[in-house]
């Protein structure tokens, strides 16, 4: 009966450290999601998405799969939760 508790201890252990994690990487994943826009072309409406890095009024910089793209703000719209009011 010990080692059946025991077992059953260390398996209540495991679950708990194993929704812990999960909870922290949801959270994380989650925060970084938040800063995914999509950025429209006013010309012909190609759509370019990444995480926005920075925006200096003028320009924003994405980190997209392809790298860091710099994209002038005046022939884009940008959709998404933290895109700046122009």
């Amino acid at each position: 009966m010990t080692m059946f508790c025991n077992r059953l201890t260390r398996l209540a252990h495991t679950a708990a450290l194993a929704a812990a994690t999960l909870t922290l990487c949801a959270t994380a994943a989650s925060a970084s999601s938040d800063r995914f826009v999509d950025l429209r072309s006013k010309q012909d409406g190609t759509i370019v998405s990444g995480q926005l890095k920075t925006f200096d009024g003028e320009v924003y910089v994405l980190l997209t799969p392809v790298g860091e793209l710099r994209i002038d703000s005046g022939v884009v719209t940008c959709s998404g939760r933290i895109c700046p009011k122009l």
